[in-house]
């Protein structure tokens, strides 16, 4: 028994210093991809419309409009996409994920008081950002919007990594708001657009305001619930994260997956097709998502599944936020520390129990007498599938992303190292 906790809890403590190293962390995150990769499939969400501007669109814009401007929407367009929003359709809420720069006829008549006009209509901005190769001074959002239809679209990847989005940025933190241009008032709360899209459909949909706790991130951590069900806020040691940048109020978050494919997520249509004119009932009392990718604009996003324009990727975002608020998918959650060494130590002392059983029956048992390295390379194979299996059942049962690299170290070595040992110990000296 001694031998086995030894190896066990050595290896252990050797598999969990590396990891905070972070030489574990691309693996861990390749992993979890992998595990959200092979989940069933989803159907379309019927929740949405997004509406996606495309070079085609610019080629509609210049002839419709004259536009000659560098904004991937001109301001006459987003006037009549908008007076049709209002006048012919009722959707429930409009996400408008476009910047309004560059453009040579900013004075359009009448645009200005249809954007704050528009009750439903939710605004971006972007905080800036600081120490990257491409520093961003960030965007201001338009002028006259209610501060409650303002919402910042910033993103988080793992540039550590792979640069592939896994969280969800929901509030921003005090580091962040101190110089944003986002930032009216001193004393509001900086939401993210997916957040603040969430928050509206589900007020209309309750007839009241969503219940939303949130307490600003401090030593002690803080909560933000919707609909009394809380978002679990990563911590800067979450999961296969080690020592991530974890300032504001972030989530793990999981896209939808319908047939593998990341944009499939909802119905999408093209500015030209919106404004020929679709059926009312694929717009009434839905999220209607305004953003758009052009060859000279790519706006694309890595992630797990694929590469998707950024006001796809934002659909995915307020998909999981309803989903979870609503009980119809668990919350992605990671397990403490503390579980987490129990979790990776149980695996190490599973492959130490066998390989000293393997040891103490090798002459006893007709199958391994000849101790060969395809017995334990069939002995690890067969673990690490069991492994896998129960990292999968419970990500897509619970949500819960427990750790496949760190446990599958502890297993592989205890087994490989617990008889190799007892047999040098049993040579004479």
């Amino acid at each position: 028994m001694i031998p086995l906790l030894f190896n066990s809890c050595t290896v252990t403590a050797g598999v969990f210093a590396l990891r905070l190293t972070s030489l574990l962390e691309t693996l861990e995150l390749k992993a979890y991809d992998a595990l959200t990769y092979f989940s069933q499939y989803d159907a379309l969400d019927e929740r949405f419309l997004i509406i996606k501007v495309d070079d085609n669109d610019l080629k509609f814009q210049k002839e419709k409009y004259k536009y000659k401007g560098l904004s991937i929407l001109s301001d006459p367009a987003l006037k009549d996409l908008l007076k049709k929003l209002t006048t012919k359709y009722s959707p429930r809420v409009t996400g408008l994920d476009i910047y309004r720069t560059d453009s040579p006829d900013t004075n359009v008549e009448g645009l200005e008081n249809l954007i704050v006009d528009t009750k439903n209509l939710i605004t971006v901005c972007s905080h800036k950002s600081v120490g990257t190769q491409n520093p961003n001074p960030g965007q201001h959002p338009p002028p006259n919007v209610p501060n409650d239809r303002i919402s910042f679209v910033n993103v988080i990847e793992d540039n550590f990594a792979d640069d592939i989005v896994r969280r969800l940025w929901m509030v921003a933190g005090e580091l962040a708001q101190s110089e944003s241009p986002c930032r009216q008032q001193e004393s509001e709360q900086l939401e993210a657009f997916s957040l603040v899209l969430a928050l509206r459909y589900l007020a209309e949909e309750k007839k009241g305001k969503p219940q939303i706790l949130y307490t600003p991130p401090d030593s002690k951590g803080g909560e933000l619930s919707i609909n009394n069900v809380i978002f679990e806020r990563l911590g800067y040691f979450a999961g296969g994260y080690q020592n991530i940048n974890a300032e504001g109020y972030e989530t793990l978050f999981r896209y939808r997956n319908v047939e593998s494919d990341p944009q499939k997520i909802a119905n999408i249509v093209s500015l030209k097709t919106f404004l020929t004119g679709i059926p009312a009932d694929q717009v009434n009392g839905k999220i209607v998502l305004i953003g758009g990718q052009t060859e000279t604009q790519p706006d694309k996003w890595k992630t797990p599944l694929g590469d998707v324009p950024g006001i796809v990727l934002h659909a995915h975002m307020v998909s999981y936020i309803l989903d979870v608020a609503e009980g119809k998918r668990p919350e992605i959650r990671v397990l403490s520390v503390q579980y987490d060494f129990l979790w990776t130590w149980g695996w190490g002392l599973f492959g130490a129990s066998i390989g000293f059983f393997l040891y103490h029956h090798r002459t006893t048992l007709p199958s391994l007498r000849k101790w060969t390295l395809n017995t334990l390379a069939f002995l690890v194979c067969t673990g690490l599938i069991g492994l896998w299996i129960s990292c999968w059942v419970l990500l897509q049962s619970a949500g819960i992303w427990i750790p496949f690299v760190p446990p599958t170290l502890s297993y592989s070595l205890s087994l490989i190292i617990t008889p190799i040992r007892l047999w040098r110990n049993s040579k004479p000296k």
